[in-house]
């Protein structure tokens, strides 16, 4: 008699149980995970722990009793960001993160067990804590510039970090106008001369601008005018220096003082703004066709804004320059349009050709600065790319060829270089990028990123050639898990 029975056999469970309904949110808590076709999921050795807890001692307490061991993050906020910081050819090496806290700090190894953390301070000496980004796609940026970290958050200003303290990017705001306020003349060898004519009346405009440590020049004020009689000025036997016969005309001048970090000013004034020309007369008429007047309004409308080098102040601390330089020795030609404040709100920093780009979260701009010049933005130094991907620009990244730029859905490319301009082309209006920290170049395969329907990378060739269309899925083995 046989007895009845019942076979079945289980399957070997793999892969993932795709019934189970998660969130949009889900895959920013995937960190340094590998998926084949023949396997699950599963954790890379990048976050496989080798050693055990780091624990930092008090060496303050050698000669006293033994206190317990701390480890070493428990009594310190977490990482939000961190880089791996270098210089001099990788001779100085340290990590730079930035805490929940909001504060930046750099880990020295060699330093350790005793204190490898250490804060960053600002050119006051004072501990710098900025608000901590709550984006976990798009956290705060690092970009090295020389021997100099760029690190912007988009919330705060944009510091700049060169081994020992932190300070501010560039200038925002214009500085104070100067004040030029009196005339004199000072006693000098050899032939009659200073600013402006003598027994004359003359007329200037006087500017300044900021130069800090790293010798990046701010905006330039608003111009003060000066309007004054030399005739009067040599007539002052007070202001006479003796009996000499040489002279030089001057006048004085009070600069502002920069804020901190600023190690230099300039001092700039245009040539003299008074004509000496005489007025002419047409033959057979008793009026002047062409008036004084009207030639001095004719020369200030042409050169009142055309400003020169005057001298460099090289420090913060004096308010008192006499200046004494006629219009033939004045310097070099300032050009406004090349210069410009940092931008504000800056979130993403890329370096290309020796200049500085940077984008925010409020707007479809790119910005780049003048050449050598990482903190000097002119105004008109901007690509646009308000098309009708409107989204905000969400990764920028370097490569040997070209600039790539993300939005969301679409990808563009800045070429050029500085002497003979930069443009854009668009790669393409179908496909973007999501998170920037994705965003890598892989030798032999392109450049790889990941967009809000799986990883995606676009052929090395295609950047060079500007082309669009060559974007291809590298995830087609998991798209069921981005299409849900």
């Amino acid at each position: 008699m046989s007895i009845k029975t019942t076979k079945f056999i289980i399957a070997p469970l793999r892969g993932m149980d795709q019934r189970w309904q998660t969130g949009p949110n889900y895959a920013y808590n995937i960190e340094d995970m590998t998926w084949s076709d023949q396997d699950s999921w599963k954790t890379s050795d990048g976050y496989r722990r080798v050693v055990g807890p780091y624990f930092q001692s008090d060496d303050t307490n050698a000669n006293q009793s033994p206190i317990p061991n701390l480890e070493y993050y428990d009594d310190a906020a977490p990482p939000t960001s961190i880089h791996w910081f270098s210089q001099h050819g990788t001779a100085l090496q340290w990590i730079v993160y930035e805490d929940t806290d909001g504060a930046l700090q750099y880990f020295n190894g060699s330093k350790a067990p005793s204190n490898p953390r250490t804060s960053i301070q600002n050119v006051l000496g004072n501990l710098e804590t900025r608000r901590s980004s709550t984006n976990k796609l798009s956290e705060t940026t690092y970009s090295m510039y020389g021997q100099n970290l760029f690190i912007a958050n988009g919330l705060d200003a944009t510091v700049v970090f060169d081994g020992r303290k932190i300070s501010r990017a560039g200038y925002q705001d214009e500085p104070p106008k100067p004040r030029a306020f009196t005339t004199t003349k000072l006693e000098s060898e050899g032939i009659k001369k200073g600013v402006g004519y003598e027994n004359s009346n003359n007329r200037y405009r006087y500017a300044v601008t900021f130069v800090n440590e790293r010798g990046q020049e701010s905006e330039m004020s608003v111009g003060e005018i000066i309007t004054y009689d030399t005739s009067e000025v040599s007539s002052m036997a007070a202001l006479s220096p003796g009996n000499s016969e040489f002279y030089k005309l001057s006048v004085c001048v009070d600069i502002p003082i920069g804020p901190p970090g600023t190690v230099a000013r300039r001092l700039y004034r245009t040539q003299n703004m008074v004509s000496f020309a005489q007025e002419t007369t047409t033959t057979g008429s008793s009026q002047s066709t062409t008036t004084i007047n009207q030639i001095n309004e004719l020369r200030e409308l042409a050169y009142g804004n055309e400003f020169y080098t005057v001298k460099t102040i090289p420090d913060n601390v004096c308010t008192l320059v006499v200046d004494v330089v006629s219009d033939v020795e004045l310097g070099a030609f300032f050009e406004p349009a090349n210069f410009g404040p940092f931008p504000t709100n800056s979130h993403m920093l890329a370096v290309y050709k020796n200049t500085m780009f940077v984008a925010d979260d409020f707007t479809n701009q790119i910005k780049f600065s003048k050449p050598l010049f990482p903190e000097v933005f002119p105004r008109n130094n901007l690509f646009d790319f308000s098309d009708n991907q409107t989204s905000k620009i969400t990764g920028m990244y370097t490569t040997r060829d070209a600039l790539v730029i993300f939005k969301p859905r679409a990808i563009y490319v800045i070429k050029g270089d500085p002497l003979q301009g930069f443009f854009s082309q668009t790669l393409s209006t179908d496909v973007g990028c999501l998170a920037p920290q994705s965003i890598r170049e892989v030798p032999g395969v392109g450049l790889i990123f990941m967009s809000a329907t799986g990883f995606f990378v676009i052929d090395q060739g295609t950047i060079q050639a500007g082309q669009q269309g060559a974007v291809f899925k590298l995830s087609a083995g998991i798209r069921d898990l981005y299409n849900r």
